[in-house]
């Protein structure tokens, strides 16, 4: 399915993230750290559940934009199960955007293999999940206050290479 995402250059699909998981953000985030993505998602009216999606599923968003679900799978590390649940709100936020004449079913699934890597709806889903995960105004005040990287994955409850990858976008590195 086409979306407004296939011709934009990454630039702009990742600028489109930022403020897409801004606005989240202010609405559903309570100022706390870590980000709880699975309150955010339940608080969107988007319903939460672990389930054995096998080895190549980290996880997937399904139904309508008025009766979604998202799945994780159980077996991944606490801190791929967050930034895959924020990923699948990501989708959530670009499905719910698309204007449609019906509220059609629709499914992404996300593979472990990366296969679907430098697709412009995973690099905005990415990019999503990492600014509503690391807010950009956090991140810069604990690098200005010469937090290092190790530290800062710990504060947000996210990887190391989720966290290098951020400060990198934000042009911290």
């Amino acid at each position: 399915m086409a979306t407004a995402y296939d011709h934009m250059p990454f630039t702009d699909i990742r600028r489109s993230a930022d403020d897409n998981a801004q606005g989240v953000l202010d609405s559903f985030w309570d100022g706390k750290l870590p980000i709880d993505p699975v309150k955010i998602a339940l608080d969107m009216g988007v319903e939460v559940y672990t389930a054995q999606l096998g080895d190549e599923v980290y996880g997937m968003i399904s139904g309508t934009p008025s009766e979604a679900k998202i799945y994780l799978d159980v077996d991944q590390a606490p801190v791929r199960m967050r930034f895959t649940c924020a990923h699948e709100i990501g989708h959530y936020i670009e499905r719910s955007s698309r204007t449609t004449a019906d509220d059609s079913e629709y499914a992404e699934i996300d593979v472990r293999s990366g296969r679907d890597h430098g697709k412009p709806i995973e690099v905005f889903a990415n990019h999503f999940a990492g600014a509503l995960l690391m807010p950009k105004e956090v991140v810069e005040k604990f690098h200005t206050k010469g937090m290092n990287v190790y530290a800062m994955a710990s504060k947000f409850n996210v990887s190391v290479q989720a966290m290098s990858l951020r400060k990198m976008h934000l042009g911290l590195s």
